[in-house]
């Protein structure tokens, strides 16, 4: 869109600070003689996509792939719609690597850390630690929650799931999306069958939404997203 473009001719010029490009974008339409409507929330999950996480380069852009990473509340698609996932994991997949070395924070994830109660040379020592051990060193000496979430966020790190995760935060709607994304409508209405859940007086239709609409389906999807968890070794 138009509004997409805005925000991506700015990134192309080097500018990534929220609130760098919200006041540009402001200034722009004061000159234009109108008022800019861009709220942060747009322009932050503008880049979301348009740069995202690096920890997304070489993902599955599938919805199993993308309903896990939002089931662990994983920052890197906090906020965003499949459709933007697709497109975030695209985008990231397609930057160039980072020299050897080279993981210099943004003055985004920066300013996380400073809220999180880092000094500004906290944040250049742990820059410099992780380069030299690497983050899960770095984390094993930091003890306060926050803080070690903060430094997860800002490097990506994804946490693994356990299966108690899976069953409580699989929803039935979850569930119905999950399941008709993974199956045909035949091997659905084969699971309705199996579930108890058909019947001689109502159509394939009819019993495959039954089905889907039972806690039976949560079940059987929670237990397809630990198999794929598990396989994928995100689990504990």
């Amino acid at each position: 869109s138009s509004r997409d473009e805005a925000i991506a001719g700015l990134v192309q010029q080097g500018i990534t600070d929220p609130s760098e490009i919200m006041a540009l974008l402001e200034e722009s339409a004061q000159a234009s003689g109108t008022t800019s409507d861009f709220t942060a929330e747009e322009i932050g999950k503008t880049l979301k996509v348009l740069t995202p996480d690096s920890a997304l380069a070489g993902l599955d852009a599938d919805f199993k792939t993308y309903n896990y990473l939002k089931t662990i509340g994983d920052p890197a698609v906090k906020g965003l719609s499949y459709l933007d996932y697709k497109g975030a994991v695209a985008n990231a997949t397609r930057a160039p690597k980072a020299s050897e070395g080279d993981i210099s924070l943004t003055t985004a994830k920066k300013t996380e850390l400073l809220g999180a109660g880092f000094s500004q040379n906290d944040i250049k020592n742990i820059e410099d630690d992780i380069q030299a051990h690497g983050v899960d060193a770095v984390l094993e000496g930091i003890t306060d929650p926050t803080q070690q979430k903060a430094i997860k966020d800002a490097y990506g790190v994804t946490e693994k799931v356990t299966r108690e995760q899976v069953d409580t935060t699989v929803t039935q709607k979850a569930a119905y999306d999950g399941l008709k994304e993974a199956y045909t409508d035949q091997e659905l209405k084969v699971l309705a069958d199996e579930a108890g859940l058909s019947s001689m007086w109502t159509g394939k239709e009819s019993d495959v939404e039954r089905f889907l609409n039972d806690p039976a389906a949560k079940k059987i999807y929670a237990d397809l997203l630990w198999e794929q968890y598990k396989a994928a070794g995100m689990t504990e």
